[in-house]
């Protein structure tokens, strides 16, 4: 099991956390050729930096909740 930051993770939840930012990296890829300047860019990036941090702070990371 990978450690990071004083947590152990399991190979499961860092293949979980891998796939989401490759496909948050793809959408922020596809979006940004639209942007319009870097501030709308600079807005999609602080979306998509959202979408893990929600999935960290209500525990969906974690092994036990994923099983549930």
């Amino acid at each position: 099991m990978p450690q990071f930051s004083g947590h152990w993770y399991s190979g499961r939840a860092a293949r979980l956390v891998f796939v989401e930012a490759a496909l948050v990296g793809v959408a922020l890829w596809i979006n940004g050729q639209n942007a319009r300047g870097w501030r709308e860019l600079a807005a999609l990036v602080a979306a998509a930096a959202c979408v893990p941090a929600a999935l960290y702070l209500a525990d969906l990371y974690d092994p036990q909740v994923m099983r549930q």
